[in-house]
């Protein structure tokens, strides 16, 4: 998807940034779009070193792409609605696609690569998740690990951290997970923990890419981290305190929606918490 919409993504985020709730709703769209808030935010510190946007519409687009990185946790959750609804299962889809787009980039040419790779690339993302979601439920000490997690909350948090820089994405850490849930061996305090964990992971690329750029790139990547760590900071006392007062409910199972609706609210209240301390330019107002 970056390689497809790579030239119009930049174009998009260069020119549609003339509000800041405008900005915050075109880096929630843009990322949803390419799925890969990484992806995303790279780009922007790229257009900020080069002087094409400035630092206030940076930070906005910065906050809107962390929230539109919870649409893919919501696609794997569609998965699990519609066993809920009774709806066929449609297992067959990723195999089918992945195959699709290796024939199709084959027998189509090359005006045809980059779709058939974003083909071949979404059936081989929801296919790798499901066998990475199976083998690990296989194992028989995952469960145990997973409730010793969620009693600490310091021991989810680096383990979301570590998840998430291993494989460099954020959503692929929270889908594997979510696959977890769909058979029962997630907990909520241990859901909860990890997909905190795994928000500051994802700083862990444009933190690297920021390296050898000016000081207003760099500011564009330590806002980043920021952002998630002050996101994580407010989070982690009120869940501790939560589970507290009820302590059987973090070890209550939770599910692949509650997963992507926990992930999507926190996001969003961390867009709130921070919106108003970020300064605004006089050119800079919605």
């Amino acid at each position: 998807m970056e390689s497809l919409f790579e030239g119009r993504v930049k174009e998009w985020l260069r020119r549609l940034t003339s509000g800041r709730l405008r900005s915050i709703f075109l880096g929630t769209a843009v990322t949803g779009l390419v799925q890969s808030s990484t992806a995303v935010t790279v780009m922007i510190v790229g257009l900020v070193e080069a002087g094409t946007l400035a630092l206030p519409q940076a930070f906005d687009l910065i906050m809107g792409a962390n929230v539109g990185t919870t649409v893919t946790a919501w696609i794997v959750a569609a998965g699990q609605l519609g066993e809920s609804l009774q709806i066929p299962s449609f297992s067959w889809l990723p195999p089918l696609m992945a195959i699709s787009g290796i024939l199709y980039k084959v027998f189509g040419g090359e005006r045809c690569d980059r779709q058939a790779e974003l083909l071949t690339g979404l059936g081989t993302l929801f296919l790798g998740l499901a066998w990475m979601g199976q083998i690990s439920a296989d194992q028989g000490r995952v469960i145990e690990i997973m409730s010793i997690m969620g009693q600490n909350p310091l021991f989810g948090i680096l383990a979301g951290i570590l998840i998430t820089c291993i494989i460099q994405s954020s959503s692929a850490g929270i889908g594997i997970l979510q696959m977890l849930a769909m058979q029962g061996q997630v907990t909520l305090g241990t859901g909860i923990y990890v997909i905190l964990g795994q928000n500051i992971g994802t700083c862990i690329t444009t933190l690297a890419a920021g390296m050898g750029m000016g000081k207003a790139a760099k500011a564009a990547t330590w806002f980043h981290l920021g952002f998630n760590i002050i996101g994580v900071a407010a989070a982690v006392p009120l869940a501790v305190l939560v589970f507290r007062l009820w302590p059987d409910l973090a070890a209550r199972p939770v599910d692949a929606i509650g997963l992507a609706l926990f992930h999507t609210i926190f996001n969003l209240l961390s867009v709130l918490v921070v919106y108003p301390c970020t300064n605004a330019s006089s050119t800079h107002s919605f």
